[in-house]
């Protein structure tokens, strides 16, 4: 079963880890770009919700992938 849905797990791993490998190539590069979001209540705010989104994201990519056959 894992070799059927392998392709749609890896792009869903890289879909996962892509925004944490971003904030961290951003905030080395330009450690500016990142504070407002860091040191402000609206920053804190869209940060909740990113990470509540990217949950609820993780849980529909697992059930699009558990297959009944």
């Amino acid at each position: 079963m894992a070799t059927l849905t392998a392709e749609a797990r890896m792009s869903g791993v890289i879909l996962f880890c892509l925004p944490l490998a971003m904030l961290a190539i951003i905030s080395f590069v330009n450690p500016g770009y990142i504070g407002p979001l860091i040191k402000t209540q609206f920053g804190h705010l869209l940060i909740g919700a990113a990470i509540a989104f990217q949950g609820l994201g993780g849980v529909i990519m697992y059930r699009m992938l558990q297959l009944d056959i």
